[in-house]
């Protein structure tokens, strides 16, 4: 049967767990890339630790965000909807608009045909 901490028990294995798949997968990216580039290897050490601890940190808030929804779900409750980020091309929507606008102006004749 469950209950709120079997909840919370189960997701904290599954971030344990993603915590150490992402030790593992970014460990192999660093030694792969560690045979093809010496000369900026520090850099790249760095780098792959800011990249390991954005993706540790967004993976964490999505399973935060997911078990506590699943808890209010065990207590019956509605689930929360949390809002994505929507489509980074919006302005490039109403720049294509306007492109097509005025291709179509160009492309009739003096008369307007």
């Amino acid at each position: 049967m469950k209950s709120k901490e079997s909840i919370k028990k189960k997701w904290d294995l599954k971030v344990s767990e993603m915590k150490r798949k992402a030790d593992l997968k970014f460990s192999i990216l660093l030694s792969n890339r560690k045979k093809t580039i010496e000369k900026y290897w520090d850099y790249e050490v760095e780098k792959n630790e800011k990249k390991k601890a954005a993706y540790i940190k967004k993976k964490e808030a999505e399973y935060k965000r997911r078990c506590l929804n699943e808890i209010r779900e065990f207590e019956n409750k509605p689930k929360r909807v949390y809002k994505s980020e929507g489509p980074k091309i919006k302005p490039l929507e109403f720049a294509m608009e306007l492109a097509q606008e005025n291709s179509r102006l160009r492309d009739t004749d003096k008369s307007g045909w």
